[in-house]
């Protein structure tokens, strides 16, 4: 199963972080695996190539661990893409289910 764990407090969104494999699948035919991976790291390129944030970014494929934060507050161009993360992530939980997805706020 993949967790997914959104990172925020009262000022704003600071992050996300993505751990596990959903192992919906055959290795490389993983769907739930595939699409949850797009999002994350299209998401931390887009914060990467469209905002100034200077965000920590840790990824480690064996642990399927995908980790970008910052240790502030982050613009509201990072915010709206981290937000369209969550939504992309709660469409796949949705359609298919927590057996493979959980998404989780964290107050930090």
């Amino acid at each position: 199963m993949t967790r997914v764990t959104i990172l925020k407090n009262a000022a704003g969104y600071r992050g996300f972080t993505m751990e596990g494999h959903a192992i919906s699948g055959a290795y490389g035919h993983d769907v739930v695996c595939a699409a949850l991976s797009v999002l994350g790291i299209n998401t931390a390129n887009a914060i990467e190539a469209f905002t100034d944030e200077d965000m920590s970014v840790e990824l480690d494929e064996k642990k399927g661990l995908l980790s970008c934060q910052s240790d502030r507050a982050v613009s509201a161009e990072a915010e709206l893409l981290i937000r369209a993360f969550e939504l992309g992530v709660q469409g796949i939980c949705d359609s298919y289910g927590e057996k493979f997805v959980k998404i989780k706020v964290r107050e930090v």
